[in-house]
């Protein structure tokens, strides 16, 4: 039968003997907090079936599920000595987990025949929860692991087992196999892949050279090898894997350690005091006294902070320092936000839409968008961070009018906007430009939705039907994703709060009507059927949003940008705020000539929410002040 684990990763505790080896280096528990008894796994060696665990994930004092979706479940163990080198072995397995149910903190573990290949206690055995995409790492969930000896069938060699590197060397060899590559390209890839790996650590970790010129005399030997005969059999192809996988184990267990010294705070701190250290440019002095009020605030059990910048317009190919640039220094500006949330440490950043200007061509665009994601991706280690589209993101009406091979299509743009794999954990419509974002400790749901989701039709001359640049719109999809999905809530103790780039006063704004009457019946815990028909292809007929049987619910509020001025509207959604927060750019339009070089020239906030006091303040970096808001 297979064992169940049980893990609170925020309540559980262990004893750490401090190592000062491997061989000094032991592990005990406190006994499991739910139920009773220590977490382990037992095995024997040569056994026909893996052994399975199935695996609980906690967190809180109340033992609540801990959502697992997005997250890979990684084994790492090193295992007693053993074996014909008489060592210890790796065992680094992320390919044999089974998400039974994600949400509800479970998952089937299947532990690989190379992990009980030496009989004994393993010196460390962890489940490593990591977020897919980032590789971040959530929990480690360390248990106690033995194998036993099998005196019948114990003929199993012992080796060294590390997934994340069998897949680069079993895909090269198989490619090979095929035909799909020469001898000499493979050794040449198997060299480079390996080198790609390890430029990075020999920058950071000058103590490994030597284990770097045992790699690469091990490639070199093997294609000198080829030159002279050509052979490359299986078995020299098996021996250079187990070469590199045995100078692997050494170095990235040195690598491990020296990181586990850097703490995200250090990293923080030194961004803060040397920001040439991580970014391009240097915030210019004139700002310092608005970025430590805009970074100064509150922490807390019921405090959700939200970083948010709205309207930058940058434009890749234009001089930043150039009075004719239309956003000036804008790149510097996601930069500084960026900065802003190594001391901030928000739930979630949020890039509210017209990231880019769009008056460029496709492929300059793409690359524009690409660079905002790469200088935006610098928020802190543990900040979700999401990028929502505008009216200028697509090109569309732009580049120019509406030809549609000119702008950038629905699919680039949500490569741009990594929608594809989520990477924080959210929950999206497909790969939707649009998500929801669960802040679970905090019962706070963050909702962004696609205020340009008109469908992406062309007419016979190659145009797009619809104008980006002068329209606005909810698609039929997602409001019934929102419905159906987005507001259906744990419980109604619940709170959510919306983010899109339009507000619902935009004159051309098809189905914002249909958004309010969805927003009011769920504050009401009411229930609305709804028939528009704005325009013909995004016409609703019969969607009903019921909320009768969750109850009222809470909006906390509705940011938006567009506008490129401050504003709020606490009336459309009967006292739900609905805020608007001034743009980031500083154009060459006019009188805006005149922010350039003052800390008059940026302007982002942070969101501080307060659930239990149920009050909004927006912590003003650069142009503008403070607000304070009641829901």
């Amino acid at each position: 039968m297979a064992r169940e684990l049980t893990f609170n990763i925020t309540e559980d505790r262990r004893r750490l003997v401090e190592p000062t080896n491997v061989e000094g280096f032991e592990i005990t528990f406190d006994r499991d907090i739910i139920s009773g008894s220590k977490n382990w796994v037992d095995g024997r060696i040569g056994e026909d079936t893996a052994r399975q665990v199935f695996v609980n994930v906690k967190y809180g004092p109340n033992n609540e599920a801990y959502d697992l979706t997005g997250i890979i479940p990684e084994f790492c163990g090193l295992t007693a000595k053993g074996g014909p080198e008489n060592r210890n072995y790796s065992i680094i397995d992320n390919w044999h987990s089974v998400m039974i149910d994600p949400q509800g903190g479970r998952f089937r573990f299947d532990f690989p025949k190379d992990a009980f290949a030496v009989a004994g206690s393993y010196k460390q055995a962890f489940f490593n929860l990591k977020r897919e995409g980032s590789g971040e790492v959530v929990a480690t969930l360390e248990f106690d692991m033995k194998v036993m000896a099998n005196f019948v069938y114990s003929n199993i060699i012992p080796k060294d087992f590390i997934t994340p590197y069998l897949e680069v060397l079993d895909r090269l060899i198989s490619e090979f196999k095929q035909g799909n590559v020469q001898k000499e390209e493979l050794i040449s890839e198997l060299q480079k892949t390996v080198q790609n790996k390890l430029d990075i650590i020999e920058v950071t970790f000058k103590s490994t050279n030597d284990t770097l010129e045992s790699l690469r005399a091990t490639a070199n030997s093997l294609s000198e090898k080829i030159k002279q005969d050509g052979l490359f059999t299986q078995g020299e192809a098996d021996e250079f894997k187990k070469s590199v996988k045995s100078d692997l184990e050494d170095l990235f267990t040195d690598a491990k350690k020296s990181m586990e010294n850097q703490t995200v705070n250090d990293f923080s701190s030194l961004a803060i005091s040397d920001p040439q250290n991580m970014y391009a440019e240097e915030m210019p002095p004139y700002f310092k006294d608005t970025f430590n009020h805009a970074t100064n605030v509150p922490h807390g059990d019921n405090i959700v902070n939200i970083a948010f910048i709205t309207d930058n317009h940058h434009e890749e190919d234009a001089d930043p320092w150039s009075k004719k640039a239309y956003s000036g220094k804008s790149l510097e500006h996601y930069q500084w936000f960026a900065q802003g949330t190594l001391r901030t440490k928000p739930d979630v950043a949020i890039a509210n839409g017209d990231n880019i200007n769009g008056n460029t061509y496709r492929p300059t665009m793409i690359w524009t968008t690409m660079h905002v994601w790469a200088m935006l991706s610098t928020v802190y280690l543990k900040t979700a961070l999401f990028m929502l589209p505008g009216n200028h993101d697509s090109g569309v009406g732009q580049t120019p009018k509406l030809v549609a091979e000119d702008a950038m299509t629905e699919h680039d743009l949500k490569n741009a906007y990594h929608t594809v794999k989520p990477l924080y954990g959210e929950v999206r419509n497909g790969d939707s430009l649009y998500f929801y974002k669960d802040l679970t400790d905090k019962k706070v749901r963050v909702i962004g939705l696609n205020s340009s989701d008109m469908p992406w039709t062309t007419d016979n001359q190659g145009n797009y039907v619809h104008n980006r640049l002068e329209e606005a719109g909810f698609g039929v999809a997602q409001l019934k994703w929102l419905v159906n999905v987005a507001l259906k809530l744990p419980d109604n103790s619940w709170q959510v709060v919306f983010f899109f780039h339009h507000p619902l006063s935009t004159g051309t704004f098809y189905n914002a009507q249909a958004l309010i009457d969805i927003i009011k019946a769920f504050k009401n815990g009411g229930s609305v059927v709804i028939n528009r028909s704005d325009v013909d292809d995004m016409q609703i007929v019969g969607l009903k949003a019921d909320f009768t049987t969750q109850g009222a619910g809470t909006v906390i509020g509705v940011f938006n940008g567009h506008y490129h001025a401050d504003s709020q509207d606490l009336t459309t959604l009967n006292g739900t705020p609905i805020v608007i927060t001034d743009a980031s750019l500083s154009n060459s339009i006019g009188e805006q000539l005149e922010r350039r070089n003052t800390p008059n020239e940026d302007c982002w906030e942070t969101i501080s929410i307060d659930t239990n006091a149920r009050t909004i303040h927006c912590y003003r970096f650069g142009r503008g002040a403070d607000r304070e808001f009641n829901y």
